[in-house]
């Protein structure tokens, strides 16, 4: 019985070790910051930080990470308005299926909710969301699209946000 508990539990400590080598883009302890340039309810720039705190191996193979970021931007073509928005983050790859090519585990899928504010024809504060997929060139750079929202709390029909399309600069 002793020699079954003990292969068992070396078997798990093993198996462990394997399933946390899967490719994740953001793991626990990076710090990314991104660069882009805004359309959708008007055309400008934005940017955002984001650092990743926490990683959980789902039934031990799928990797999720999470993070907290926050994600600005300011419109300028139609009129000013500015959005910013602090988020609680979660991403997930498609690097822990080995038979899938190389350039598909390069995606990284992700979404956040928490808190934002914008600032224009009105001002509002709200609930924030943000989702969007990032293609990395290497480990350190990725291109990616992404849209924020902000839905104002005082307003019914008041928000803010934009779709951005950039670059990310992981540290």
């Amino acid at each position: 019985m002793k020699k079954i508990v003990i292969a068992l539990v070396l078997a798990c400590l093993f198996g462990q070790a394997v399933f946390s080598q899967a490719i994740v883009n953001m793991d626990k302890g990076d710090l990314a910051v991104a660069a882009g340039v805004n359309f959708g309810w008007d055309y400008g720039i934005g940017g955002s930080v984001e650092y990743v705190f926490a990683r959980v191996d789902v039934a031990d193979t799928v990797p999720i990470t999470f993070g907290l970021a926050v994600r600005g931007g300011v419109g300028f073509i139609y009129s000013t308005n500015y959005t910013v928005a602090g988020l609680a983050t979660l991403h997930w790859g498609l690097g822990f299926i080995d038979e899938l090519p190389r350039w598909i585990k390069r995606f990284d899928f992700y979404y956040g909710l928490g808190i934002g504010a914008g600032a224009g024809s009105d001002f509002g504060i709200g609930i924030a969301n943000s989702g969007g997929a990032a293609y990395y060139l290497n480990s350190n750079l990725a291109l990616y699209t992404s849209v924020v929202y902000v839905r104002y709390f005082e307003n019914a029909g008041g928000g803010s946000g934009f779709g951005s399309v950039g670059l990310i600069f992981k540290f």
